[in-house]
């Protein structure tokens, strides 16, 4: 949302806006280009627990996976109830929700999915952390695969891509 702010104050002429935001405010933008064309696979989702949490609720974590999981693969076996669900809980027209959903299923970059199942993808996660480097957000050495835990991933879904 913030970029589209920034817009509407004439601070910048060109920003990314993502999909939910666009359905409110698309009307007065004008898209440039679709980010799948002119951005690398990106990992823009992760799920992140204490250690704690990892030590004394790893049956919630792993169901939480299952869920969304569940949710993914019930998106692309029926698109449109998806959409009306997505529709309802953010208000947004129904049409225009079916029609994107639609439209990010077909999605591809680098050959992954738009939504992804819970597979890791360490080059995604190095490009965001890189991205977020260069405004200043993070900064180096970080070391992801160091810190990331895949005995809550099921078994088909444990082998990361770097």
């Amino acid at each position: 949302g913030e970029g589209v702010a920034a817009l509407d104050l004439g601070l910048i002429d060109v920003a990314p806006v993502p999909d939910l935001i666009w359905m409110k405010s698309g009307a007065k933008l004008r898209v440039i280009a679709p980010s799948e064309e002119v951005l690398p696979s990106l990992s823009n989702v992760v799920c992140v627990a204490t250690e704690a949490a990892t030590q004394n609720q790893g049956d919630k974590i792993r169901a939480i996976i299952r869920a969304r999981r569940k949710a993914i693969q019930f998106m692309h076996e029926h698109p449109e109830e998806a959409a009306d669900i997505i529709a309802a809980t953010n208000r947004i027209d129904r049409d225009k929700t079916r029609a994107l959903v639609k439209t990010l299923l077909a999605v591809k970059v680098d050959g992954r999915s738009y939504w992804n199942e819970g597979r890791i993808y360490f080059d995604g996660i190095d490009r965001m952390l890189k991205l977020q480097e260069s405004i200043g957000n993070v900064q180096p050495p970080y070391n992801v695969e160091k810190f990331t835990d895949l005995r809550f991933l099921p078994d088909d879904l444990k082998e990361p891509v770097r």
